[in-house]
């Protein structure tokens, strides 16, 4: 470290007095009816609401009634429950066609434990893949926590092929891609919901 000019450090030094000095400074004193004396504070005591029993009254006895003369049915005395009759649905549906709708392709995923085979295509990511193929895309964030160093999920290719193989939930049980070096991966999921790479 170099050494400071001698201005400089009778500088420092009377800062550092200055410092010293106005910190031990009095302040000023204040005025009596500045300062505020400790009050006590008076709590009133809880008052509790008188209660004033309420009368007992016992309720009238019914009358019984009586029998009519002229032979009119009496009222139930309670509703009668009387059931809906439940319309039967005729066997053969009626449907309306016209000749002006065209039918809208509908994405069905495929059985079960069957070989789903698909191409990467420009731009799309694995989950985007799920997603178009109705199938979980947080499978494929699950499946890249274990996708190690080669990051073969991380760095599709377009027109890259991938098999799987999903449940009816859509949930993906095993997948197989072979990456840029030509190894082929699978990731195959466990029971707790979690993916197991080989090779």
């Amino acid at each position: 470290m170099f050494k400071l000019s001698k201005f400089h450090r009778y500088g420092i030094a009377l800062l550092a007095l200055i410092v010293v000095v106005a910190f031990f400074w009095p302040a000023s004193e204040k005025s009596p009816s500045d300062i505020v004396q400790n009050q006590p504070i008076v709590i009133p005591p809880p008052t509790t609401p008188e209660v004033v029993p309420e009368p007992t009254i016992t309720p009238p006895i019914p009358e019984p009634v009586p029998a009519p003369e002229d032979n009119s049915p009496l009222l139930p005395t309670e509703p009668e429950i009387i059931p809906e009759p439940i319309e039967p649905e005729p066997n053969e549906p009626t449907t309306v066609t016209s000749p002006e709708k065209t039918p809208e392709p509908k994405t069905t995923r495929p059985s079960a434990n069957e070989w789903q085979n698909y191409r990467v295509q420009k731009g799309k990511t694995l989950a985007q893949l799920f997603r178009d193929n109705n199938l979980q895309a947080n499978d494929a964030f699950i499946m890249a926590r274990v996708e190690g160093a080669e990051k073969p999920l991380s760095n599709l290719r377009q027109g890259q092929k991938i098999r799987l193989k999903a449940n009816t939930k859509g949930e993906v049980q095993l997948l197989e891609t072979t990456g840029s070096d030509g190894k082929t991966y699978s990731f195959a999921r466990l029971s707790d919901g979690s993916y197991y790479r080989t090779p």
